[in-house]
């Protein structure tokens, strides 16, 4: 059966696995949101071509940290539910 092939001892290792999941998203959400709304107020009045070129390249690295925070929403997810499936599984044996 593929829950075997995890290879997890405990879904309780894997609820754990996926709040840390979880918690290093929102954490990084939190962090991004602040980064982005200071960039922005700096670069309210601040209007030179290496600022124009520095926003370009900062919203492209946003682009791909948001990435990165949508993979790990996903695998949370999925880990919850494969922690979920094995609690099932292990409560039908």
């Amino acid at each position: 059966m593929a829950v075997k092939d995890a290879g997890v001892v405990s879904s309780q290792e894997l609820h754990a696995f996926g709040n840390f999941l979880k918690k290093s998203e929102d954490d990084m959400v939190a962090l991004i949101r602040g980064i982005v709304n200071e960039v922005y107020r700096v670069n309210e009045g601040w209007d030179d071509k290496v600022n124009q070129e520095f926003t370009i390249e900062f919203n492209t690295y946003i682009d791909q940290i948001l990435k990165l925070v949508e993979l790990l929403d996903n695998h949370s997810r999925f880990v919850h539910k494969k922690a979920t499936a094995i609690e099932q599984y292990n409560n039908i044996r």
